[in-house]
């Protein structure tokens, strides 16, 4: 198994993989990095730094990419209007 710097990649990759069902779960709530850094085990520089190299945004944008993507799928399935 590979490690990086005393910290096994697929652990890292499992712990990605945990933040984004949280962020998931919890998309219509304020982001909180230090809860989501809590819960998956890794403190917030870490966190955020292994995601956005894995994922390619940070956790923030991330929540906030998917926020955008369901409004805009409801705008486009008449679920709410734009002004909503």
């Amino acid at each position: 198994m590979i490690e990086l710097i005393g910290v096994k990649v697929l652990d890292v990759i499992k712990q990605i993989q945990q933040a984004i069902v949280y962020i998931e779960d919890r998309l219509l709530e304020p982001f909180n990095l230090q809860e989501l850094s809590d819960y998956v085990g890794l403190s917030p520089y870490h966190l955020e730094q292994s995601f956005k190299m894995i994922v390619g945004q940070s956790p923030e944008q991330y929540a906030r990419a998917r926020r955008m993507t369901i409004a805009a799928t409801d705008v486009m399935h008449g679920a709410s209007r734009l002004m909503d």
